[in-house]
């Protein structure tokens, strides 16, 4: 988990997803989840950012890690899920996280991917 756990905020868009962000409290790193209401949707993992200053200290994976558990435990959810451009990096970054690649790239080169949580 992050040292001091993340700020939580939440709105809502205009056609009623609920937007967590995750923010830590010194604000160098955020990750946002979006939840329908629809109950067959997969939270979705949105907006991953850490301050270029703060990359390289695991800010990223621990924001991620107290999302899919926020997703799992306080949402009920047992999946999340999250778009990637296919030849970027951060698709094998998520792979290794347990992200398993679910459509061919769209056309705008992007590919869906879903992990399976631990809802224990």
């Amino acid at each position: 988990m992050v040292k001091d756990n993340p700020l939580i905020y939440t709105s809502k868009t205009p056609d009623d997803c609920i937007v967590y962000s995750f923010v830590r409290p010194d604000g160098l790193a955020f990750v946002r989840l979006f939840v329908s209401d629809d109950d067959d949707d997969i939270p979705f993992i949105n907006s991953l950012n850490t301050h270029v200053s703060a990359r390289g200290n695991g800010y990223a994976d621990k924001l991620l890690d107290f999302a899919e558990e926020y997703a799992a435990k306080r949402l009920g959810s047992n999946k999340t899920s999250l778009t990637v451009e296919s030849d970027s990096w951060m698709k094998g970054w998520y792979r290794r996280r347990g992200y398993r690649q679910m459509t061919a790239p769209d056309d705008d080169g992007c590919v869906y991917m879903v992990k399976r949580l631990n809802t224990k």
